[in-house]
């Protein structure tokens, strides 16, 4: 079976936000059959008043990882069986999808310094800030494949890295969450074939770059071979329009409208900084056909 990977096991337990919580539970409708096996296995581990989450669905800590995977683990086989373990103070350099262990419970990293987490009875899956619990490890979990580099594939030909689930301002960091190499090299790779050609790594660069990442708009820069762009425009002044006449391009709103929504506008109304931005990449044969 193929692994999953660190984006897929973000998205699946966000899904699961408020699910309840059963001691040996691994995300089954849970039975009056199935209670008392597992009140019989592990007596007070699992909670008396448990009893009136038969017919919710169920799971806990590691259960909430087995859920995806199928491969059925508790919490400490999956350190035992662990690729990589890192101390928790480490944890600037887990990527999204990392497990955060202590001795008896785990959870999973989704980035920007929060954690969800089948936490207990008393709370079912609920997210909370690494933080603020006492995990004591970071796992790289041999189930989950942190090596995928998704992307999303456009009609266009374009290929996009996934939304990254974080929230923050940090471009560096929104990369990591979604496992991508977060270095200045890569970064001006992907700042290349998004159209900027001299990426410095500049607030103003790292804002643009990570706004198109939150979007689901940053182009892969290992797709530049396969995009289908516009032929450098002879243009020299500041007109889209004009630009886009020079050779020989439909440039009514919209065809404007669309020619933006594959460069990473989605909201275009033909304001100047979008026009500008537009033109720029035009001019530098950078400006992907719709």
């Amino acid at each position: 079976m193929a692994k999953k990977t660190a984006a897929e096991l973000v998205a699946f337990v966000k899904s699961k936000l408020g699910t309840a919580y059963v001691y040996g539970a691994k995300g089954e409708n849970l039975t009056q059959a199935q209670y008392n096996a597992l009140k019989a296995r592990y007596g007070s581990m699992v909670w008396d008043s448990d009893i009136k989450k038969v017919g919710k669905i169920c799971v806990d800590c590691s259960g909430l990882i087995s859920w995806l995977t199928g491969t059925i683990r508790n919490s400490a086989n999956f350190k035992a069986t662990a690729t990589k373990i890192l101390p928790i103070s480490k944890i600037s350099q887990a990527v999204a999808g990392c497990a955060v262990w202590r001795s008896g419970h785990i959870g999973v990293y989704i980035g920007d310094g929060y954690i969800i987490e089948a936490r207990g009875s008393a709370y079912g899956v609920v997210k909370t800030k690494a933080s603020a619990r006492d995990f004591t490890h970071i796992l790289w979990l041999a189930d989950i494949d942190y090596s995928a580099k998704e992307t999303v594939k456009t009609s266009a030909g374009v290929s996009y890295y996934p939304k990254t689930p974080y929230t923050g301002v940090s471009l560096v960091e929104g990369l990591k969450a979604i496992g991508v190499d977060s270095s200045l090299t890569t970064r001006k790779k992907i700042a290349e074939v998004n159209g900027i050609s001299n990426y410095k790594g500049s607030a103003e660069h790292n804002t643009k770059l990570l706004n198109l990442l939150k979007a689901g708009k940053l182009i892969k820069s290992s797709a530049a071979t396969v995009k289908k762009h516009f032929a450098k425009t002879s243009y020299k002044g500041i007109s889209l329009v004009e630009g886009l006449k020079a050779i020989g391009v439909d440039s009514s709103f919209t065809s404007r409208k669309k020619i933006a929504a594959v460069n990473g506008v989605k909201t275009y109304s033909g304001t100047p900084a979008q026009n500008t931005m537009l033109l720029t990449l035009l001019k530098a044969g950078k400006l992907v056909k719709p």
